[in-house]
């Protein structure tokens, strides 16, 4: 290994940078993605450990107090079909128009969730949506810099620590335009378990998974459903406390050991922006739209000042108190929570309703108040 195993966040950093290509990125048994070196192709260069965003600091000169926006996207349609207030696609559009490159996940046909680029907005509308499972990052920060060297516009968005991948990719140089965007993530979940979850869904009812979307907004923005669609035509909706690959999800249970001990949950963030849901709203001109999708939006720098601008014609937004968006985030500031279950869920065998039973007990309301928001958490108040 490159680092020390559970502190890898598989951000892919080393295999991007490898002249050697002696670097695969491979699933281990728990069904996380982690470098392997063959050593018969390895010149001992040390440039996978010089990028390394975990060995070395990343520079950062992020505000420690970013400015924050409460959010959302003007355009009902694009509102409908996002996870949260839209803002992914805002940014995205102000980069097309740019004749930009957008970089981001996408989950394929065969339910792979990898970074891809796009040029075009029927290329990146499958961006769109929060994906509870590790993206696997392959070739796009190679990808990135030659877009950056050829001077075009570049925006990258993925996780935490992936940014901070690519900015060790990057050498830590500076590209005035790249824009770079963290979600605001929870921890990577198990590819393996998400694996068994979907087998167990199709042999239930008979037929291949088409799609999955975990922010189906059909029922509200705040219910968190999961809606799966088969081959055949049929669709299902499953509320994410009901679910086992969710409940398993929001307990904290089936994350990557990076994720309990994360250097890049904290402040100041690693990116240009920050994005997530805006769970806590006290605003009541905005707080009515509440189950229409909101968006936080931290913005980390002057870059990220001069960028909102030209995008905020698109949104409807109000500067909000940074403490607001990180009472009911804890991941802006702080890593999830390493529970006991998730010493035993990944090794035993069973299906994911079973090991979700046995290892993820009953979900406690700060759990529910945190991961689903404001408005639930003043009902479980109010039955109290």
């Amino acid at each position: 290994m490159i680092c020390n195993k559970e502190k890898c966040t598989g951000c892919s950093a080393c295999y991007n940078i490898c002249p050697k290509k002696c670097i695969s990125m491979e699933y281990d048994d728990e069904g996380f993605i982690y470098p392997l070196i063959d050593k018969n192709k390895c010149v001992n260069c040390g440039m996978c450990r010089k990028v390394c965003p975990i060995i070395n600091d990343i520079k950062n000169d992020n505000r420690i107090e970013p400015k924050t926006i409460c959010a959302y996207h003007i355009d009902d349609k694009i509102l409908e079909d996002s996870s949260s207030g839209g803002v992914f696609t805002a940014l995205a559009d102000y980069v097309i128009r740019q004749k930009g490159i957008v970089i981001g996940a996408m989950m394929n046909e065969n339910l792979e969730l990898f970074h891809t680029k796009a040029e075009k907005r029927e290329e990146y509308e499958k961006m769109r949506g929060s994906k509870y499972l590790q993206s696997e990052i392959r070739d796009n920060y190679i990808e990135a810099k030659k877009y950056l060297e050829q001077n075009k516009l570049v925006l990258f968005i993925g996780c935490p620590c992936q940014i901070a991948g690519l900015y060790g990719f990057l050498e830590n140089k500076y590209y005035e335009n790249l824009i770079t965007v963290d979600l605001i993530c929870h921890g990577a979940a198990s590819k393996r378990f998400f694996d068994k979850y979907i087998e167990e869904k199709e042999k239930k009812y008979k037929n291949k998974i088409k799609s999955i979307s975990f922010r189906d907004k059909k029922r509200g923005y705040s219910k968190y459903i999961t809606k799966i669609t088969f081959e055949n035509g049929k669709e299902i909706y499953i509320n994410a406390i009901k679910d086992s690959y969710m409940t398993s999800y929001m307990k904290y249970s089936i994350y990557r050991e990076s994720c309990y001990q994360c250097k890049f949950a904290k402040l100041p963030r690693i990116a240009d922006f920050t994005i997530g849901d805006f769970r806590e709203i006290k605003d009541k001109s905005i707080i009515d739209r509440y189950e229409k999708g909101i968006s936080v939006i931290l913005l980390n720098n002057k870059k990220s000042d001069i960028i909102f601008n030209c995008i905020k014609k698109d949104l409807a937004c109000i500067e909000r108190p940074l403490e607001e968006a990180t009472s009911t985030n804890r991941n802006i500031t702080k890593p999830s929570i390493r529970p006991d279950g998730r010493s035993y869920i990944l090794k035993e065998e069973g299906t994911t309703k079973e090991l979700q039973r046995k290892y993820c007990k009953r979900l406690f309301k700060e759990y529910i108040a945190n991961m689903l928001g404001y408005k639930i958490m003043l009902k479980l108040r109010k039955k109290d």
